[in-house]
């Protein structure tokens, strides 16, 4: 794609994508590429602030047409957030080797910045097919050395922010059951990705490409959601919260991954926590 398609600050733009650094110039290029794609009167960029943003950078992208203003959610990545994101996929499944030895269980690398995106995308779609809040898709940008996902703007907090509620609980374990019922996962449970919007609704975000055993999987997404909640909540109570929605067999064959829940590039699983809720589920 050549720096005149980009527009006048085209060549500006693309050096950002390589380097990373988002400066004003970067949003000004990119204002006037989705001005002309989106067919807008004006496009405003604002740089959302939720989140660590070291594999995608999060856009609230305002657009003004003659007929209406409407605010959309933009995902960016760059060369250097598919290394960072192909870095913290082998070093999840490097921390999980043993017990994904065992299920079968991996996560996937991405060949390209698009494969994040596209499969993002499209998980999305399912999501919202199987009746799960969750963002909608619109477009998907190539510009250049970088790729763009655009999305439906949910204005909300992170449920891994602020109080945890006991009906945040219970919202967020009826949504692993809907995963599980679909027979879909999204790979990196936690509160940070559970959304919780102005009318009480909690939607769910981002997701992680992983192959292998559906089983392993299912099991791993709800490990994974016992052992959040139970950082903000007692254990016991989430467990009493969970058996609303799963049998006392699944919550054990969940807790057979709960020493590997939580697992991110960076931070290491709460040993602690994970007895805890182990030692609660025996009264159960």
């Amino acid at each position: 794609m050549s720096d005149l398609h980009l527009g006048r600050y085209g060549r500006r733009l693309l050096q950002t994508a390589l380097t990373d650094k988002f400066s004003r110039t970067f949003y000004v290029g990119l204002e006037d590429y989705l001005e002309r794609e989106l067919r807008a009167d004006k496009v405003t960029i604002e740089r959302r602030t939720h989140g660590s943003h070291w594999i995608s950078v999060p856009l609230k992208v305002n657009v003004c047409t003659r007929n209406e203003y409407r605010s959309l959610f933009a995902k960016v990545i760059t060369e250097k957030g598919l290394r960072n994101f192909n870095y913290a996929v082998e070093s999840r499944n490097l921390r999980v080797r043993i017990l994904a030895d065992l299920c079968g269980l991996r996560y996937k690398k991405a060949l390209s910045r698009h494969d994040i995106l596209s499969y993002e995308a499209a998980i999305l779609l399912r999501f919202r097919a199987a009746r799960i809040c969750a963002p909608e898709p619109l477009k998907l940008f190539e510009i250049g050395v970088y790729s763009l996902l655009m999305l439906e703007y949910i204005e909300g907090i992170p449920l891994g922010e602020g109080i945890l509620r006991q009906e945040d609980a219970v919202r967020v374990l009826q949504i692993v059951r809907q995963l599980r019922d679909n027979k879909l996962v999204h790979g990196d449970i936690k509160l940070d990705n559970f959304v919780r919007v102005n009318d009480g609704s909690i939607y769910l975000i981002d997701c992680l490409n992983w192959t292998g055993s559906l089983q392993a999987a299912t099991h791993y997404d709800l490990a994974n959601a016992l052992y959040s909640l139970s950082r903000k909540l007692e254990p016991s109570a989430v467990l009493k919260v969970a058996r609303q929605f799963f049998t006392a067999l699944e919550i054990r064959e969940a807790l057979e991954f709960i020493d590997l829940a939580g697992v991110q590039v960076d931070a290491l699983t709460d040993g602690d926590k994970a007895r805890q809720i182990k030692a609660a589920m025996q009264s159960f």
